[in-house]
């Protein structure tokens, strides 16, 4: 590993695509020094990731709940909505989730501004055909968006840069998410995004995440 330094901080060689990102990795302990391993270790951790994502990033909706009344129709309540302040409402989690979200979107969409990758679509034929609301997308809230954008939103990679800060800062309540913090993940991002190996492209957020 110390060689493995010492010949990258004189420069790795852009010639072979998918090398810088994975010396990173190695150098970022996030890959073990047996080539080997590499799969399993990756594989766990998108696994893992994914996982997170199910269980941190909520998505609410209206409960109901019946009850029986002596004939044999059911009447249904709700009983947990967007107004709850139930401390087990999920609604309220998801309002408590918002204040970090809004605060992380605010700043991912100051990074990295001369660089194009972040406002570009996940899928590249987007890109192209829907432009224009990406570029609404990157300039605007997503609470100010109009019905139709919302409606049609596209994921793009800014996208993916906040979603991997939000389970961060869930994760580390105490820690939750700091400035700077987009910063530092885009250049990993960039870094990890240059490949043309479909397995580190698949494993991409799942990567940035755990380094």
């Amino acid at each position: 590993m110390t060689t493995l330094k010492v010949l990258a901080f004189r420069g790795i060689p852009e010639e072979v695509k998918s090398l810088r990102g994975i010396v990173w990795r190695l150098l970022l302990n996030y890959l073990p020094n047996k080539a080997t391993k590499w799969i399993e270790t990756i594989n766990e951790n998108k696994k893992q990731y994914e996982s997170f994502r199910e269980e941190l990033i909520i998505k609410p909706q209206l409960s109901m709940e019946g009850e029986k009344s002596n004939g044999p129709e059911v009447t249904e309540h709700v009983v947990d909505h967007p107004l709850s302040v139930s401390q087990d409402s999920v609604w309220a989690q998801f309002h408590k989730d918002r204040e970090i979200w809004e605060e992380i979107e605010k700043d991912v969409k100051r990074t990295r501004n001369e660089i194009a990758l972040f406002v570009r679509a996940i899928k590249d034929e987007d890109s192209a055909k829907h432009w224009e609301r990406l570029m609404r997308q990157a300039e605007l809230k997503k609470s100010e968006l109009n019905a139709e954008d919302k409606e049609n939103y596209i994921e793009t990679h800014a996208d993916v840069l906040s979603r991997i800060l939000f389970i961060h800062a869930k994760l580390n309540p105490g820690i939750k998410y700091v400035q700077g913090m987009n910063e530092i993940l885009a250049v990993l991002y960039f870094v990890f995004f240059d490949t043309d190996d479909p397995i580190l492209t698949e494993t991409l957020e799942s990567d940035l995440f755990f380094c």
